[in-house]
């Protein structure tokens, strides 16, 4: 936890740069903190939509929370 959240308190200072949201994504995500990986994983998104290793996390927290289908749908993208 001590971690992400060092990491959070850069991020601010990151400017929301898209490499170091994912890294901060995964991070929670391997924290088993979903919601804020899902969070920083969809900004990306938003700025990168071709990103394929955020597709990849989103597709694993769908499969996690059982949304199948669209965990299939995100790992095709990330493809």
């Amino acid at each position: 936890r001590e971690a992400a959240d060092a990491a959070d308190a850069a991020g601010a200072e990151a400017g929301a740069d898209p490499a170091y949201r994912l890294a901060l994504a995964e991070t929670l995500l391997q924290q088993d903190r979903a919601e804020e990986a899902e969070a920083e994983f969809r900004a990306v998104r938003q700025r990168r939509p071709d990103s394929a290793r955020a597709a990849m996390g989103l597709g694993r927290l769908a499969r996690k929370g059982g949304r199948l289908e669209e965990a299939r749908r995100l790992f095709e993208e990330a493809r």
